[in-house]
């Protein structure tokens, strides 16, 4: 026997008249009203006296069907609606937090950078300094050595074993003057290569910080989300309706969206801050030494003539001696 069913909605109605709570009319082939489940025969309703009533109870019918249709479809748009607030909300949130992040590194790259160069300028004033140094000293020895050749000459005596004596007695005190320039620049560079550590280490943690920092946000977003896909699936299914939120699906998608927005943030902190090398240090502290310097014979030229009488002073030897003084 062959069955014919009819909608749920009308078999609502029909197990209304028949009294079947909860049955499944079907109209069998011939023509009788059976229950689906039980199999029982569903007497049917009793005409009314006036035909005319079965039009009003089928409108009836009607209706509620359209009713719960419409009922569906509002809820179905709010679903929907729901699911595009959530993932616009998710959005919005992920732009907010790579506009302030972005703000955060600037901040920092240019305190690292403003750093790195108070480091780079300590190594280049210890650099000068060390110059300065051994500029000094060999024009103390340069200085001091054509004094006492001078002197010998001035003795007749620039042939005699004083002449070694004194070359002896400047070496020695252009070694142990530059060692101590030496060391005062080991000591120096020591404490400056500390600080350069430090501001290394301070840098990569920090980075490592906005890192994390960016994987917890991501995380904490999309928990959330999936928390709010779960919701609307319960709530479609228990509005009897059948779309669905493919939550994994949605989760990586979104994920993958957010870590496309951030992407930026991992480029801004991928820029690194070097320090300057031996070369460009050793450049910036020549360029250094030679600023406002003036020539050899500055005092001369600048005083001019000292006396109102006799040569000029820059006609003059630099030097004396006791036998042919000359001022």
């Amino acid at each position: 026997m062959s069955t014919v069913p009819i909608s749920p909605t009308l078999s609502g109605v029909l197990a209304a008249f028949s009294g079947g709570e909860g049955s499944y009319p079907y109209v069998t082939d011939d023509g009788q009203l059976t229950d689906f489940y039980s199999g029982q025969y569903i007497a049917p309703p009793p005409m009314p006296d006036n035909p005319d009533n079965m039009t009003t109870v089928f409108s009836a019918q009607t209706q509620a069907e359209q009713d719960a249709i419409a009922q569906q479809n509002a809820f179905r748009d709010s679903f929907n609606q729901s699911k595009d607030s959530a993932l616009t909300g998710f959005q919005t949130s992920t732009g907010a937090f790579r506009d302030n992040s972005r703000n955060s590194i600037l901040d920092f790259m240019d305190s690292i950078r403003n750093q790195q160069q108070g480091v780079d300028n300590s190594r280049i004033n210890a650099q000068l300094g060390k110059s300065q140094g051994t500029a000094s000293i060999l024009d103390t020895i340069g200085r001091g050595i054509r004094s006492s050749g001078v002197m010998l000459a001035n003795k007749n005596a620039a042939d005699s074993s004083a002449a070694g004596a004194i070359a002896r007695a400047y070496g020695e005190y252009g070694r142990n003057a530059q060692s101590d320039v030496n060391n005062q620049f080991a000591l120096e560079n020591r404490g400056i290569q500390q600080q350069q550590d430090a501001l290394n280490t301070s840098t990569e943690s920090n980075k490592r910080r906005f890192q994390t920092e960016k994987n917890n946000f991501v995380n904490s977003i999309v928990a959330e989300l999936q928390q709010t896909f779960a919701a609307l699936n319960e709530a479609a299914a228990g509005a009897g309706i059948s779309d669905r939120i493919q939550i994994e699906q949605e989760k990586e998608a979104a994920r993958q969206q957010a870590l496309s927005q951030l992407a930026e943030l991992d480029t801004m902190l991928g820029q690194q801050v070097n320090p300057m090398d031996q070369n460009q240090i050793i450049g910036q502290a020549n360029q250094l030494s030679t600023q406002g310097q003036v020539g050899s014979n500055y005092g001369i030229d600048q005083v001019g003539p000292l006396t109102t009488s006799g040569a000029d002073l820059s006609q003059l030897p630099l030097y004396s001696s006791r036998r042919n003084r000359k001022v």
